[in-house]
This record gives structure tokens, C-alpha cells and sequence, in this order.
């Protein structure tokens, strides 16, 4: 297919173009409207090719209000979202295969821990000293995250670095707040509780602390708009997902009349997060080389 000319005679390297088609009618009694927004640039190469979809989708239902002035009015449903490509700022080649090493090996030795203190109890016993394996687990990854960010080139002010702490401080406070309004003990199993809430705080919130810092507009980039780079806020985003929806899937077995001793609260949720946080390192080791070899393959890099 050509490249048609309004693109190559635009001025502008980067972005060169919005495409946006929209479609309107009536379904029935129903009003639908519906639009897609194409956002094509071009690299270094001069390759072009389409950054960012976004679509919006709209369902209305008509309503005739025959009182007063009369009119219409409509009760609208409306759906949109985007899906971006994250090309903008791609780590070299050498950064991918550190990533995805670094994934493999804290998987590895994390979901090995979990095999031994499940088998063997050793060098944890997470059935019988669940708050003592929680403590373990949590200053050796909090403090492998914090020794990473000291060792990369990323460099934050004393302002920054208490924003910081007190993000992960509001942040075990929130987790222990929603475990409680999930049906976790309030007041009987509180230490049980608060651990499991830190544990959550060192496996999603600290590595997005060590990586964005305390700019909010970075972590709305990567949570609330779903546009990480690849590379390590990719990681750090399927972690932190992963990581959540263990514990969530952790809390099914435990009104379960099953009597094992796993069962007792945080122990499953405790290990569910951890599973899940391995899920999501094996999820980063595979995604990011494969999504770098597809970029490769366009020569957008």
C-alpha cells in the first residue's frame, strides 16, 4: 500500500495525522453512535505506522417526555478506551535482556523459597510463622527493589524520596482497610491483617515508588491509562496486576470446611499474592523479549 501524500508531506517528524471516522444511528428504539480515532506517526526511519487506537461506543435509549416544553431526551450508555502501542521510549536491546533476566532469576528464586517452605519448611515455614515468613519476604524484595534504584541511573531528591515513604505508609493502610471490608478480621486477626497489607504494599507499591517515583502523572500513565513502556514498568505493571488478583483468588478457599491448615487467615491470600507475583515475573519475562522482537521486526526501533 502507498503512503499517501498528506503524510509525506507533513511537516511534522513525530505525529503526523488523526484519523477519525464516526458512525451514527438507530437501533431499533436505541440511538447508537460510535467513533475510532487513529493516531499515525513515523520513526527515525521514516516508518509509519499507528500509535494509538481509540474508540468510544454509545447507547442511548430515546425517551419522549410529552409534559412541559416537550423534547427528547436520552439516557446514554456510553463505553470508550484505548489501546496504545508504547513505542516512544523503548530500552536498548541490551536493558530487555537485563529485564527479563532479572524476571527470571527473582521468579526462580521466589517461587523455589515457596516450593521448600511448603515441602520442607525451609528457609521459611510460611504455614506454621505466617507474620515471620510475611516479614522475611517483605524486607528482602523491598530492600532488592531499593538497591536496584540506588544502582540505576534514576535519581531522586530527599522531597521525593519522602513522598515516597509516605505512599507506601498510606498504601498499607489502605490494603489493611480493604481486606477488612472483604471480610478479613478487624480487630481479632489485626497483625495478621496489617502484615498481609504490607506484604501488598512491597510487591505492587514499592517497585512503582523505586521506578516512577512520587510523580502522579507517571503511575496515571501506567495504571489509569494502560501506556507503560516496554521494559520495566511493563514488569512492574503484570506484577502488581498478577499480585492482586492472587491474593483475591487466595480468599476462595478459605470458608471452605476443608480443615487444612493453609486455610487460616492470611495464609492463602499470603499465598496467592506471592504465586500471583511469580505469575507476574514469568508474564514480564515472556512478554517484553516477544513484544521487543515484534518491534524489531517493523523497524520501529
Amino acid at each position: 500500500m502507498s503512503i499517501p501524500s498528506v503524510l509525506k508531506d507533513h511537516p511534522t517528524p513525530h505525529r503526523l495525522l488523526h484519523v477519525k471516522v464516526t458512525v451514527q444511528g438507530y437501533i431499533g428504539k436505541y440511538f447508537s453512535s460510535g467513533s475510532v480515532t487513529l493516531n499515525i506517526v513515523r520513526n527515525s526511519r521514516k516508518f509509519y505506522f499507528v500509535k494509538e487506537i481509540c474508540f468510544q461506543l454509545s447507547l442511548g435509549l430515546q425517551r419522549h417526555f410529552w409534559g412541559g416544553g416537550g423534547g427528547n431526551n436520552f439516557v446514554v450508555l456510553a463505553l470508550t478506551g484505548m489501546a496504545s502501542f508504547g513505542t516512544d521510549k523503548i530500552p536498548s536491546k541490551s536493558m530487555i535482556t537485563f529485564i527479563t533476566t532479572l524476571c527470571i532469576i527473582w521468579c526462580f528464586l521466589l517461587s523455589g523459597t515457596l516450593a521448600l517452605s511448603l515441602t520442607i519448611k525451609f528457609p521459611l515455614d510460611i504455614l506454621a510463622e505466617p507474620l515471620s515468613s510475611v516479614k522475611i519476604i517483605t524486607l528482602v524484595t523491598g530492600g532488592a527493589y531499593i538497591a536496584l534504584a540506588a544502582l540505576s541511573s534514576a535519581r531522586f531528591s530527599v522531597k521525593s524520596i519522602f513522598k515516597c515513604c509516605f505512599i507506601v505508609g498510606l498504601s498499607c493502610i489502605v490494603y489493611h482497610f480493604i481486606a477488612v471490608l472483604f471480610g478479613a478480621p478487624a480487630i481479632e486477626s489485626s497483625r495478621e491483617t496489617f502484615h498481609f497489607a504490607m506484604l501488598l504494599s512491597t510487591l505492587t507499591v514499592v517497585p512503582s515508588c523505586c521506578l516512577l517515583g512520587s510523580d502522579i502523572s507517571r503511575w496515571s500513565t501506567v495504571y489509569a491509562s494502560f501506556r507503560s513502556t516496554l521494559g520495566a514498568e511493563t514488569a512492574v505493571y503484570l506484577t502488581s496486576v498478577c499480585t492482586l488478583a492472587g491474593a483475591w483468588l487466595g480468599a476462595f478457599p478459605i470458608p471452605l470446611d476443608w480443615d487444612r491448615p493453609w486455610q487460616v487467615w492470611p495464609i492463602s491470600c499470603v499465598l496467592g499474592s506471592l504465586f500471583g507475583y511469580c505469575l507476574g515475573l514469568l508474564a514480564a519475562a515472556i512478554y517484553i523479549p516477544y513484544k521487543y522482537k515484534e518491534l524489531s521486526k517493523m523497524k520501529l526501533i
